[in-house]
């Protein structure tokens, strides 16, 4: 298994973090949302600093923490459902088990 912390991994673990921050959110649990959004925070700050990260796709980082942070504070600006979060993240979660061999085609 290939444990390779690349940006498509990360983006996979972040995709975690965020759905566990949903989650968490709905069920006012302030302990698990508060880590989830920490962990999703570092994941971010993590892939801002790769090398293969380019300068476009930093602000796109930048306008997905904005929403990782409006869901964080419900404060509903973005109006993102879980399901359409989960779907933004499927394809790198796919893909990275796929590069580890944990997926067959």
């Amino acid at each position: 298994m290939n444990n390779e912390r690349t940006a498509t991994f990360l983006m996979a673990n972040l995709g975690s973090e965020v759905s566990r921050l949903f989650l968490a959110c709905e069920k006012e649990d302030g302990e698990k949302t508060e880590g989830a959004y920490n962990r999703a925070q570092k994941i971010i700050a993590e892939i801002k600093t790769m090398a293969e990260v380019t300068k476009e796709r930093k602000e796109e980082l930048g306008k997905l923490e904005q929403v990782i942070e409006d869901i964080y504070k419900k404060e509903g600006v973005f109006n993102v459902s879980y399901e359409s979060i989960n779907k933004c993240f499927l394809p790198f979660a796919l893909f990275a088990l796929k590069k580890s061999g944990g997926a067959r085609d």
